[in-house]
């Protein structure tokens, strides 16, 4: 589970572009308006086709239902 937090924590950005990320993920208390909010984060700062956000999130979610045993 610790690995699994640890990908779910991947920001693109700067050590300011994560406290930013942070207040902001800090206001909404929806889970899935957080993970919105986040996954756009991740899409208007990302350099590259590759997600490399989007692609942490999914190995995470992996090991998470792994972890239930499915």
């Amino acid at each position: 589970m610790a690995i699994a937090e640890a990908l779910e924590s991947v920001t693109v950005g700067d050590f300011e572009d994560r406290a930013r990320l942070e207040k902001l993920l800090a206001c909404v208390s929806d889970p899935a308006e957080r993970s919105a909010a986040q996954d756009a984060w991740h899409d208007q700062r990302r350099s590259s086709m590759n997600d490399i956000g989007k692609r942490a999130k999914q190995m995470a979610a992996h090991l998470r239902n792994k972890a239930k045993g499915g």
